[in-house]
């Protein structure tokens, strides 16, 4: 009787050791999981910050270009045309530019097919 007393503290030792490795395992993968995320999320903000200023400074150039060409008036509303033609085409395109490729990304980072394999 004393043996099957061992082995049932032996197998229950076991199985707290293994809950405490899977525990374990869980949280070091949403912790890489949550680094990965966190730093894409970065650097798509960064990188959308750049591309903000650069594209106001470009459109800043074209303004001061095409006012010694046209009157100052027509240039501001030229510009805002730009702005609003682009904001429709992001808009228009919002599934393929910016929903689709998270949830793509979503997929890739929360099931980790290669892993699997």
């Amino acid at each position: 009787m004393s043996k099957n007393n061992a082995s049932l503290l032996d197998l229950w030792g076991l199985g707290k050791k293994y809950v405490t490795l899977k525990f374990e395992s869980a949280r070091l993968t949403l912790a890489e999981k949550a680094t990965i995320f966190f730093g894409t999320v970065f650097l798509g903000l960064t990188a959308l910050i750049f591309v903000a200023i650069i594209f106001v400074l470009l459109m800043v150039g074209v303004c001061n270009l095409l006012a010694e060409l046209l009157p100052f008036y027509l240039v501001c509303f030229s510009a805002a045309g730009i702005l609003i033609v682009v904001g429709l085409v992001i808009y228009l395109l919002r599934y393929v530019l910016i929903f689709n490729p998270l949830a793509r990304f979503f997929t890739q980072i929360l099931f980790d097919y290669e892993n699997d394999k």
